[in-house]
């Protein structure tokens, strides 16, 4: 059995509307029947399914120092100036601030040996209030921006306190499904509060009571005129996207029963002309597979390339995907090369590897949907990745 599934986003600046046009499927396999005729095969429209992702954010990205932490929400309750430090300086030291993002590299001096991050380079800060807030407590919130979870989502950071000296940083977790004001939010951390440890400690808070639910999750600074408290790495696993962007995905797919072997074909919509008219391109290579057992041929509309669509063993594994930075590819046999296209077919980056795992830089990327083309010792595998900003 061979499933034939083509992405037809890119097909929609050519006037493809999923609603209204066809979507044939021609080869060797139909004995090159004209698309739209008897012989010919037509794809359906596939349901948009619910797809997991994971949420990740160490601040990397942010400015040094900044307190515009958008689509975060950044709370200074009380307003108070802060502390500074004796042992380094940084910009808006003393400051009336909530939360801060620490680049430890560009403090002066440099902390990094001292009070490196935790995950990437930067990290959360938040300062003890001078004077000391009438409640006693810092109240400083630091709130998510939204996300759908599910029963297996699990939130995860790390804390550290800089000191002990004035006591340990005090903090509670809390999540809301409803609004992002702080009296919004439920504890969801045990305790009082946690006391956070003067090396990065991870925690654990386990989301199943609010599957399918949309949440924020904050954290609140509620030390008792400590210093400062750090957090990093904040994880969500298994997050629901059930709203694709529009235009990002738009599958068709057919299933073919067929004995094993080497095939030539391509798509065609009458959205582009009738029969022959309506390819993803002009004449050009058509596509090819060589089918050994049950397959699904994943392929984008119009993104032509020159190697065989093989199927590779299973086995490939892209994460984190969404990704900001890096990802990694592992696959079950040798990659001998990795290849990056965008939507419209252009080949972005490729890169040697010669091993089953690697790791690709796409920092640089423009927000998108890409697709890597896997090439290994088996053959080639195709896999589409999602880069955020």
């Amino acid at each position: 059995m061979v499933t034939f599934r083509v992405n037809m986003a890119p097909a929609v600046a050519d006037g493809f509307d999923a609603a209204v046009h066809n979507v044939f499927v021609t080869g060797t396999f139909t004995g090159w029947a004209e698309p739209g005729t008897e012989g010919s095969v037509e794809l359906t429209l596939e349901a948009p399914a619910k797809e997991e992702h994971t949420f990740y954010e160490d601040f990397s990205d942010f400015d040094d120092f900044t307190t515009d932490l958008s689509p975060w929400i950044n709370i200074d309750t009380h307003g108070n100036g802060t502390w500074g430090s004796e042992s380094f300086d940084f910009p808006g030291e003393a400051s009336a601030f909530g939360w801060r993002v620490m680049n430890p590299a560009a403090t002066d001096p440099d902390i990094t040996g001292t009070h490196p991050a935790h995950a990437g380079g930067k990290y959360l800060f938040s300062v003890a209030s001078n004077p000391v807030p009438d409640t006693g407590e810092e109240n400083k919130w630091l709130i998510s921006p939204a996300m759908k979870v599910t029963a297996d989502s699990e939130l995860s950071f790390a804390a550290k306190s800089i000191t002990a000296q004035y006591g340990l940083e005090r903090m509670k977790v809390y999540v809301s499904t409803t609004g992002t004001d702080p009296g919004d939010f439920t504890l969801i951390s045990s305790g009082a509060y946690i006391e956070v440890p003067v090396t990065w400690t991870m925690y654990t808070f386990d989301l199943a009571a609010y599957d399918d639910e949309t949440i924020h999750f904050a954290v609140e600074n509620v030390s008792n005129d400590a210093f400062m408290l750090f957090l990093d790495a904040f994880t969500v696993t298994n997050l629901f996207v059930d709203d694709p962007v529009p235009g990002d995905d738009i599958f068709f797919t057919v299933t073919v029963e067929m004995p094993g072997d080497s095939i030539e074909y391509k798509y065609f919509s009458d959205a582009i002309g009738a029969g022959w008219a309506g390819g993803e391109w002009e004449g050009g290579d058509n596509r090819k597979a060589t089918i050994t057992a049950d397959v699904t041929l994943d392929d984008v509309w119009a993104l032509e390339v020159s190697v065989q669509n093989v199927l590779a063993e299973s086995g490939l594994n892209l994460y984190p995907n969404p990704v900001r930075n890096t990802l990694y590819v592992e696959n079950a046999s040798q990659i001998n090369e990795v290849r990056i296209f965008d939507l419209t077919g252009r080949l972005v980056m490729s890169q040697v590897v010669n091993n089953n795992t690697a790791s690709v830089n796409v920092s640089e990327f423009n927000r998108g949907v890409y697709i890597m083309q896997v090439i290994s010792v088996n053959g080639v595998a195709s896999q589409k990745f999602n880069v955020i900003k």
